[in-house]
């Protein structure tokens, strides 16, 4: 599965991304000292089909 995301804002250790294609907010760990991720910058995410349940 593909999902494209832009970059909302950097928040408590969270890269918070938006995707209309599925009008849901994605959380991904980002270190506010990171400069790996932009807020409005567009990110692919990439899910691979092995499901699994941590919560």
């Amino acid at each position: 599965m593909e999902i494209k995301a832009v970059v909302d804002r950097i928040e408590n250790g969270y890269a918070i991304l938006k995707s209309e294609d599925y009008e849901m907010e994605i959380c991904i760990p980002a270190d506010d000292s990171d400069s790996r991720y932009f807020e409005g910058e567009n990110i692919t995410l990439l899910l691979n089909g092995n499901v699994e349940n941590n919560g």
